[in-house]
C-alpha cells in the first residue's frame, strides 16, 4: 500500500512485505486497545496487496484480559446497575468493544 500506516496508543503496526504485524503493546486489555484494533483493521481492509495479518504481543503474557481499572473508570457508571439508563449505556458500550473484534473474525485476509 502507498499511504503510510496510522499509529496507535496500544498497538504497533509494522509491515514485513505482504504481511501485516500488529503487535499489543500492553499486557492488560484496557477499552482503548479495542478501538485501536478495530482501527487498525479498518484501515488494513483497504489494503487490496495485504495477504494475511500477525497479531501478536510484544509484551509477556501474551494478555492477562480486560483492563479492569481502564474499564470501570470509563465505564463505571453503567456498572452501578439499577437505572436502564445505565444498563443501557452499558449494552451499547460492549458492543462497541465487540464490534472491534468483529473486524478481526471479518477480515478479507487471513489473521494468524
Amino acid at each position: 500500500m502507498t499511504t503510510e500506516d496510522p499509529s496507535y496508543e496500544t498497538l504497533s503496526l509494522k509491515r514485513d512485505g505482504h504481511v501485516a504485524i500488529i503487535g499489543l503493546e500492553k499486557p492488560t486489555m484496557p477499552p482503548q486497545l479495542f478501538r485501536d484494533v478495530g482501527a487498525a483493521f479498518d484501515h488494513l481492509a483497504q489494503d487490496q496487496e495485504l495477504r494475511a495479518v500477525v497479531l501478536q504481543s510484544n509484551v509477556k503474557p501474551f494478555t492477562y484480559g480486560l483492563d479492569l481499572q481502564a474499564a470501570f473508570s470509563e465505564m463505571g457508571a453503567a456498572f452501578a446497575g439499577g437505572k436502564a439508563k445505565e444498563s443501557y449505556e452499558l449494552f451499547n458500550t460492549i458492543k462497541q468493544l465487540q464490534s472491534c473484534f468483529d473486524k478481526v473474525a471479518k477480515s478479507p485476509v487471513p489473521v494468524s
